[in-house]
């Protein structure tokens, strides 16, 4: 790796790595991954409360939805989970088997696979990601491109560079539970009111036309 010229990197989290291998920084290029813009954006659900997954299930490991689960059980108010991804079977009989200890196996749906998981349902109050880790957070990125704000664990790496707290939804502190309710309580209360086109607009430097246009300069660069 230190023998490259140069080094395009999908998020901020992985460049610091590369710093901390010995990298010189000015050789490194945060990219991101190109998402595309969407015409029209979810409805932002109000009553009732949804919030949605969309990725591999994964009770513990990366994905870490016993960390989910746990944090929506401390809401006080109402609300409903969609899972939209697939997963292998005994893994998905174990996620069961703790929404059903947990006592909240009514206010989960799943949906499975879906080649196109954004059509799985027509409005949502927040996206959830409740990683140990990450590459990018394409999830994240495309979920505001449909104007639906997201909360997720502040994990290495990629989430920092999508989600801007306050702006297109919240950042918690990976393994607490108590945060993460906190942050889902917020919008599930209500207690902060996002614009679509603010939240649309948070992710275009991740649009093919500005996306490519920064790898174009970079190219650029290399060759100048």
């Amino acid at each position: 790796m230190s023998l490259a010229d140069w080094h395009l990197c999908i998020s901020s989290g992985i460049k610091d790595e590369l710093l901390d291998l010995g990298i010189k920084k000015s050789t490194i290029f945060v990219i991101g991954n190109p998402v595309k813009p969407v015409s029209s954006s979810k409805m932002l659900s109000v009553h009732p409360v949804v919030f949605v997954y969309v990725g591999r299930l994964m009770l513990h490991g990366q994905k870490n939805l016993h960390e989910m689960f746990l944090g929506l059980k401390g809401l006080r108010s109402d609300w409903q989970l969609k899972l939209i991804g697939d997963g292998p079977e005994e893994e998905i009989t174990s996620i069961k088997t703790e929404l059903s200890d947990l006592k909240i196996a009514d206010k989960v749906e799943f949906f499975g696979w879906r080649s196109d998981p954004w059509s799985a349902f027509q409005s949502a109050t927040a996206v959830l990601l409740t990683s140990k880790y990450e590459g990018f957070g394409m999830t994240l990125a495309e979920a505001c491109a449909r104007g639906i704000p997201c909360v997720s664990s502040d994990c290495p790496v990629g989430p920092r560079d999508v989600i801007s707290p306050g702006k297109n939804g919240f950042l918690y502190c990976p393994g607490s539970v108590k945060d993460l309710t906190k942050c889902s309580s917020v919008l599930s209360k209500h207690s902060v009111s996002f614009n679509q086109s603010i939240i649309t607009d948070s992710v275009s430097k991740f649009y093919p036309n500005q996306y490519f246009s920064n790898l174009r300069n970079i190219f650029r660069m290399f060759l100048s």
